[in-house]
């Protein structure tokens, strides 16, 4: 959702240049640090991943 967020970032501000009421637009500060989570997270979600080990077979011996 994050990423996609800032996908539409320029949407956001269209909008709040369009609409007067819209008043959650984020300063260039938070957008900045929404990118810097968003790698941190993609990167947190790929090491998770990695040692979760989901698609490697186990077997109890």
């Amino acid at each position: 959702m994050l990423r996609d967020a800032l996908f539409y970032k320029d949407a956001f501000q269209h909008l709040a240049f369009v609409d007067a009421n819209y008043t959650n637009l984020l300063s260039d500060d938070e957008w900045s640090y929404a990118t810097t989570l968003c790698r941190f997270l993609k990167l947190f979600y790929n090491v998770t991943n990695i040692f979760s080990a989901t698609r490697n077979i186990t077997a109890n011996m």
